[in-house]
């Protein structure tokens, strides 16, 4: 099997879908790994790395998505990247369907196979691929938010630790949901309301992308190799999770929090062959 590694080109991204360790133990199973030059570059990673590790180094995106049986990524695709798009391409990344009819219109037309990181859930009710982004989110969270206490940055000029004789500045931590007075981007992640500043912005571990990416390639591996050596039909019998984590497979919506999402239909893939299972869903 053919692996590639795309670069990300979404906002901000500089996390990478694998990790050279991931690369030599996926030559030393028999297959061949494709990595696009300088996909590792955000997470401090270097193609003289890759290579060492037994990757092959390929200058352009459409060779990595033209001759790869399985793409592993971070984000979701982007525009400039449905074009790579065919049929029997597994894709395995955060895909997030739900608010992107537009991608999940295109997956569908290519007949690509998407398995999606945010969806794989175990028998424990677990979800193993978003949980070390939400433990380096929450690690991250209290120091990223005291740089903006800064002056500098916006904020009062308190130090959160405090030192002797000044008290320590307080921190209050939201454990749900909540629905600030307006969004935040990338560009612009921070804004203060009431004398209280708001750092709300999505994809945090980005911002500590070596971390981040140690930490998820440290979870995706075992998925990737099992796609690898066995396909994503066999693949699905040996690791149930992988079966409920297909969003779209064959022009099928298989997912049915997406299909709900987009007010679509769903069928649900048969464990023994992937075929479209007859009950109803």
């Amino acid at each position: 099997m053919v692996v590639g590694v795309a670069r990300e080109i979404k906002d901000h991204e500089t996390r990478v879908g694998l990790v050279p360790s991931g690369v030599i133990a996926l030559r030393e199973a028999g297959h061949e790994v494709l990595v696009e030059a300088r996909a590792g570059e955000g997470s401090s990673i270097s193609d003289e790395e890759y290579i060492r590790a037994g990757a092959r180094i390929v200058e352009s995106a459409a060779e990595v998505w033209g001759k790869a049986g399985i793409v592993a990524k971070v984000k979701e695709p982007q525009p400039a990247e449905y074009a790579f798009f065919r049929p029997g391409l597994v894709l395995f990344t955060y895909l997030h369907l739900a608010p992107l009819p537009e991608l999940t219109d295109r997956l569908l037309e290519s007949k690509v196979s998407g398995v999606a990181y945010e969806t794989i859930r175990e028998a424990d009710g677990s979800l193993p691929l978003l949980t070390p982004m939400s433990e380096v989110a929450g690690r991250m969270s209290v120091q990223v938010g005291a740089q903006y206490l800064e002056k500098p940055n916006g904020g009062r000029g308190i130090l959160l630790g405090g030192v002797p004789g000044v008290l320590p500045g307080k921190v209050v931590v939201l454990g749900g949901c909540a629905e600030t007075s307006r969004p935040t981007t990338h560009h612009d992640p921070v804004f203060v309301e009431e004398g209280v500043t708001h750092y709300c912005m999505a994809n945090m571990p980005g911002a500590f992308a070596r971390t981040a990416t140690q930490a998820l390639t440290n979870v995706t591996y075992r998925y990737i190799e099992s796609l690898a050596d066995h396909g994503l039909a066999e693949a699905c019998r040996l690791h149930l999770a992988l079966l409920g984590s297909i969003n779209v497979m064959n022009g099928k919506l298989t997912h049915q929090a997406v299909a709900e999402a987009h007010g679509m239909k769903w069928e649900k893939p048969c464990r023994a062959d992937l075929s479209i299972c007859s009950e109803d869903v």
